[in-house]
């Protein structure tokens, strides 16, 4: 199949001949099933300064898109929620990286994600990053 195909089931009919004897011919069918990539969102946790804040974590990196990590070049990374709501915690779309401002409120944060794959929007999953703020 081309890159791009129609994802299902696809039956492909051929005749086969004997090259001596072109009379004597047989037809069977072949089925092609094509699958959309198999898209794995690998729930993070990571404990971190609230005091310090910067650079937490960046929840690409265990992410698996057709078998190899997930890049915002094979996937569309979006925010779905952030448990508790907080002004100082980002995850920034164009890398995957998840930032906390300084002096954020310590606590427990769970920051759900979508990974979707770029060609076919539907073909999506999501993962938790659990991010302790411990405030040290």
């Amino acid at each position: 199949m081309a890159k791009g195909a129609p994802l299902g089931v696809f039956p492909l009919v051929y005749v086969i001949c004997e090259t001596l004897n072109p009379t004597n011919c047989a037809q069977a069918t072949a089925t092609v099933t094509v699958k959309p990539y198999v898209i794995d969102a690998v729930n993070d946790q990571v404990r971190a300064s609230s005091k310090t804040g910067g650079t937490v974590l960046a929840v690409l990196a265990n992410d698996l898109f057709a078998g190899v990590r997930a890049t915002t070049a094979s996937v569309r990374l979006s925010l779905v929620s952030l448990t508790p709501a907080a002004n100082g915690i980002t995850l920034d779309l164009t890398d995957g990286s998840v930032h906390v401002v300084p002096k954020t409120n310590s606590g427990t944060y769970k920051l759900v994600y979508s990974i979707c794959e770029i060609t076919s929007a539907a073909n999506c999953d999501q993962a938790t990053a659990t991010l302790d703020l411990s405030g040290k």
